[in-house]
């Protein structure tokens, strides 16, 4: 890999809520790589590892809960 490079995963609802949309994309320190901030902007990340905490090995917890 590149250091500093960063795989994104995110989702959104699609009109009406019924569906989801997923998308990946990569961050390059912070800098949207190959994409438009403006376009993954409208995507949640599925997680963010300054916000998750792996324990045990297994299970995912976020921090300050």
């Amino acid at each position: 890999g590149i250091t500093g490079a960063v795989v994104r995963v995110g989702v959104r609802r699609r009109e009406g809520g019924a569906t989801f949309e997923a998308h990946a994309w990569v961050e390059w320190r912070g800098v949207v790589v190959g994409d438009q901030r403006q376009h993954v902007s409208q995507f949640v990340p599925l997680f963010d590892e300054r916000q998750v905490a792996l324990l045990d090995g297994a299970s995912l917890t976020p921090i300050g809960r």
